[in-house]
């Protein structure tokens, strides 16, 4: 158990630490500029994701969220997305919601991750569930790194020597 908890949080924390470092480098006139109207904006994008750590945890713990169909949902996360702003905002959100992840994954006992959990999908093992929100979140990444490149940022920000 403490194997699945302890590889669960380094990948979490790497891909947390990876999205934080691509708001960072993003430039203030591009925080909240999006390539469409249905797009999200960087910092969207990094609220989506906190947000959805919390909405996960929720669900992981057994409560669930409540919609009408996956346009219902789309809806209802990006009118709550849209009041974060600033790059602040959202790393704020960020961090405040990747602990509260961290200390859920620290109370874990044997019997609830060997459990399973209710998903709107179905039962999924609870040992699977918990990569729930890094997975979530790493595709984020992927959008925000594509948004780097329409803006003409090809810089790979990666923390290896160049």
């Amino acid at each position: 158990m403490e194997d699945i908890v302890s590889q669960t949080k380094a990948e979490y924390q790497r891909t947390r630490e990876r999205l934080a470092l691509l708001l960072s480098n993003t430039p203030d006139d591009k925080l909240n500029w999006a390539p469409s109207s249905t797009a999200r904006t960087a910092v969207q994008l990094v609220a989506h994701s906190a947000e959805a750590v919390a909405n996960i945890q929720t669900m992981l713990q057994g409560d669930h969220f409540e919609f009408n169909g996956t346009s219902d949902m789309d809806n209802r996360l990006r009118a709550s997305e849209r009041q974060y702003t600033t790059r602040e905002q959202a790393s704020a959100l960020l961090d405040k919601n990747s602990a509260a992840f961290l200390a859920f994954l620290d109370g874990l006992t044997p019997e609830t991750l060997a459990g399973t959990v209710k998903a709107f999908f179905g039962e999924v093992p609870m040992s699977m569930a918990v990569n729930f929100p890094r997975l979530h979140m790493q595709d984020h990444v992927a959008q925000l790194e594509y948004l780097q490149t329409i803006w003409g940022d090809v810089d790979w920000y990666s923390p290896l020597p160049s």
